[in-house]
């Protein structure tokens, strides 16, 4: 069995600006645990902290918080405004 029992920190190397960062970061993510619990771990999923590494030339504007790539649902606010991009 493979296990996380640590944070698991996911690098992203961007070149570019990526409007969908919060998205993606969300899908590897998914795909991570899905590897764990198909890897025969059971229980509370494990930390995965993404980390961003920018090396572009233009400004990087896009939004560190995931919130604000979802349309305004005033029930879900609270949940999405926990994920954010540090």
């Amino acid at each position: 069995m493979t296990a996380l029992n640590s944070p698991h920190d996911h690098f992203e190397h961007k070149s570019y600006v990526e409007s969908r960062i919060g998205l993606d970061l969300l899908r590897y993510r998914v795909r991570i645990w899905e590897q764990w619990m198909n890897a025969g771990n059971s229980g509370r999923l494990p930390v995965i902290v993404p980390v961003v590494v920018y090396h572009g030339t233009a400004t990087w504007r896009v939004s560190r918080q995931f919130a604000d790539e979802v349309e305004d649902a005033p029930a879900c606010a609270p949940m999405c405004r926990r994920v954010s991009i540090t």
